[in-house]
């Protein structure tokens, strides 16, 4: 059973031992010291459930040293420290009846809220050797990487699953069946975020090698193509196979023209009136006509759209168009004066 408590505090007067001041949020570089299936510290308590310590001194680093060592008949010394430099963190797992499975490992420092926090993974999943094991991690950051007036907030969490695999293949529908698609573009998003990506290869195959249990959607796009989305669940140790069939887009049209206004003399080029493209009230496309009165929309997916032109002192006009896979179409316009 995980031990239940997830967040020891240990409100320490960390000024009174020279501590300098550090950043919010900062990362602190861990240094490896010792780590194993066996610490002496707390063995011979009956009902020892593990401890998590910050050690800032050398009379309590020895302290400290003796209690873990305390096991062995011949004990080594204590690993040097600089106390100047540097304070230790210490897990220790607690008793388990079984060893070559339970372990832990501290495996972030960081400032947070006035505290170090100290994320230690706790696996306490059973091992293969019926011998009591009491597994620790013991580490070093730097000194002033810690908050001087704070204290040490120590966050216990289990053990990520077993990853699981995904893969497939992408094809692209022709008419004689589908063919592989090399160069799709395959995401992987949990909770709206991407996680992964990657794209097919020549086969059109694709694949995910370690990606954590749960619930995903996959998103596959190449420019020609009509997006393609799935949901999948991953479980762990396992392969997900996916497929997908792209459907080919039909080929984008353009539409060009010119905005006059109307003179006595007839109409004449105007420039600088503005040209939208709209499809379901949202505007897609803005253009400026130039001195000739000429604009242009080009890669227009096929649809129903309209064309509104305007200039200050003009009456706007709208018109509605219709735009076929890979035609052109011409829509002028005559602006009438406002006055």
């Amino acid at each position: 059973m995980h031990r239940t408590r997830s967040l020891s505090f240990f409100a320490l007067a960390l000024s009174a031992f020279g501590l300098a001041a550090s950043p919010a949020l900062a990362d602190c570089p861990i240094v490896h010291i010792g780590a194993g299936q066996l610490s002496g510290y707390g063995l011979n308590q009956p009902r020892f459930k593990g401890a998590e310590l910050a050690i800032l001194t050398p009379g309590a680093w020895n302290a400290f040293w003796a209690k873990h060592t305390s096991h062995l008949e011949d004990p080594p010394p204590p690993p040097d420290v600089n106390f100047e430099n540097f304070i230790v963190l210490a897990a220790i797992q607690g008793k388990h009846p079984t060893r070559n499975g339970p372990h832990v490992e501290i495996v972030k420092v960081a400032n947070h809220d006035g505290f170090t926090n100290v994320t230690i993974i706790d696996d306490e999943r059973p091992g293969d050797v019926e011998e009591i094991s009491n597994a620790f991690h013991i580490v070093k950051v730097p000194r002033d990487c810690v908050f001087p007036n704070g204290g040490f907030a120590f966050n216990l969490k289990a053990p990520p699953p077993p990853p699981g695999q995904v893969a497939g293949h992408v094809f692209a529908e022709t008419p004689e069946g589908p063919v592989p698609l090399p160069g799709a573009v395959v995401r992987l998003i949990r909770d709206g975020h991407v996680v992964k990506e990657t794209t097919t290869n020549d086969a059109g195959a694709y694949g995910f090698p370690a990606v954590l249990p749960g619930q995903l959607n996959m998103l596959v796009t190449k420019p020609g193509f009509e997006p393609a989305t799935a949901e999948i669940v991953v479980e762990s140790n396992e392969t997900t196979i996916k497929d997908f069939v792209l459907i080919h887009l039909p080929p984008p049209g353009a539409i060009v023209g010119h905005v006059f206004k109307a003179t006595p003399e007839g109409p004449m080029p105007l420039g600088g009136a503005v040209v939208k493209l709209i499809k379901n009230d949202q505007v897609l496309a803005v253009k400026t006509t130039g001195p000739g009165g000429g604009y242009e929309f080009g890669n227009v997916p096929p649809g129903a759209y309209a064309l509104m032109a305007g200039k200050p002192g003009y009456i706007p006009q709208t018109v509605e168009v219709l735009v076929e896979p890979g035609s052109m179409i011409t829509q002028d316009f005559v602006l009438e004066p406002a006055d």
